[in-house]
């Protein structure tokens, strides 16, 4: 059942989420993107640190997000954000440069944690993190 939206409250929305995954990067440890994580098994074919990492973030951002998917369920609230998020530079530009650096960040601590002297990943350590909590 679609409902009636303002392009305001379309607006408001789309500010609460980028500000909120902003202020969740800001503060991301490693830790919290490898313990309990069972998305980290899905990515066993991943070797590159940076692509993990990249995927675990997002893993990690979604899983916060139910109100979003629920409001992008009605179709005139996706058809009006579709429409409005490249105009939406501000709050998107501070998401994007806590997510640039909180990527960087967690690279350089899975790289110093999680890899061997070869730069390899060391996945026994990384499962004994993610199943030990």
């Amino acid at each position: 059942m679609a409902t009636t939206i303002t392009e305001t409250e379309v607006k408001q929305h789309l500010d609460l989420y980028y500000r909120q995954r902003a202020d969740r990067l800001a503060n991301l440890k490693l830790r919290d993107l490898l313990k309990h994580n069972s998305h980290l098994r899905n990515l066993i074919w991943m070797n590159s640190a940076a692509v993990i990492v990249g995927e675990l973030i997002e893993y990690h951002l979604e899983s916060h997000e139910n109100w979003w998917r629920e409001l992008l369920k009605d179709r005139d609230f996706f058809l009006r954000v579709v429409k409005m998020k490249l105009a939406f530079w501000d709050s998107r530009f501070c998401y994007e440069n806590e997510n640039d650096k909180a990527h960087n960040r967690l690279v350089k601590a899975m790289i110093e944690q999680f890899c061997n002297a070869d730069y390899h990943l060391d996945w026994e350590k990384l499962l004994f993190v993610n199943d030990a909590g």
